[in-house]
Parts: C-alpha cells; sequence; structure tokens
C-alpha cells in the first residue's frame, strides 16, 4: 500500500464526482457571468445615453462581477479538478482577498443601487438632479473603499 505524500492543506473526504460537478458547474457559471458581464460593460461603453450617474452603479456592479468571474471559477475549477489545493500558501490568500473584496464590494453596489432606486420611486420629484456623476463616483469610492478596509486587514493578522 503505497502512501500519499502529506500536502500543506488539509482535504476531506469528499467522492470524485462531487469535485467534478461542483467544478464544472462552478466554471460554466464563470463562463457565463464573464461572458454577461463583458457585454454589459460593452453596451455601456458603445452607448453615450447609458452613462448616468445611475448607470455608474450598474457598471461597477457588472466590473466587479467580471473580476469576481475572472479571479475565483478558474481557480476553483482547476483545485476541483486536482480535488485539493495546489496554488500555495500566497496564492490562497490572494484568492481569499480578492473573493472578499470583490464579493463585498458587489454586495455594497447592491446596496447602493437600492437605495438610489427607493429614493427615485419614494420621491421622484426631489430626487431628480441630486445624483451627479461626481456623487455617484464618490459613493463607489466609499464603496472600494469600505470594501478594502475589510479584505486588507487578514494579510496582516499571522497565525
Amino acid at each position: 500500500m503505497a502512501h500519499e505524500a502529506p500536502h500543506p492543506f488539509p482535504t476531506v473526504d469528499v467522492p470524485d464526482h462531487a469535485h467534478y460537478t461542483i467544478g464544472s458547474v462552478i466554471l460554466a457559471i464563470g463562463i457565463t457571468g464573464m461572458i454577461g458581464n463583458l457585454l454589459v460593460i460593452y453596451a455601456f461603453s458603445k452607448s453615450r445615453s447609458l452613462r448616468t450617474p445611475a448607470n455608474m452603479f450598474i457598471i461597477n456592479l457588472a466590473i466587479t462581477d467580471l473580476l469576481m468571474c475572472v479571479t475565483q471559477a478558474p481557480i476553483f475549477f482547476t483545485t476541483s479538478m486536482h480535488k485539493r489545493w495546489i496554488f500555495g500558501e500566497k496564492c490562497c490568500e490572494v484568492y481569499a482577498f480578492c473573493g472578499a473584496l470583490f464579493g463585498i464590494c458587489s454586495m455594497i453596489t447592491l446596496t447602493v443601487i437600492a437605495v438610489d432606486r427607493y429614493f427615485v420611486i419614494t420621491r421622484p420629484l426631489t430626487s431628480i438632479g441630486v445624483l451627479s456623476r461626481r456623487r455617484a463616483f464618490f459613493v463607489l469610492l466609499g464603496a472600494w473603499t469600505y470594501s478594502l478596509a475589510w479584505s486588507l486587514p487578514p494579510f496582516f493578522i499571522q497565525m
């Protein structure tokens, strides 16, 4: 009976077909997400009429989701096919950082979109002209700053 070399990252006893199925589903979702978000970004870049302050939030959401798909899906798929983490400790940290950064920023952007829509629906006359490009930019800058504030600290914690 041959012993497998110990791996620096622990694994769990999961059937092979589960690894392959989950990895394939994540890859399909990742590819679909990449194509869909690229199409949204393309439409925004080609049509001047879509470049409104409110749509800046939609574009930010498309960018964060695209970056999530690009940084997460291929690595998840590859590790699923190998049935273990193969990229080393630093890549694990960067993978987690990207997942946290883009995931948190997506959630904050969705919150911003919901609040914006709330004001447009409940106060249609008072919300006209309130959201400028400059304000929208600073709201998005705040979303990215908040996301970075939650994503960066694990790099500085030593275990």
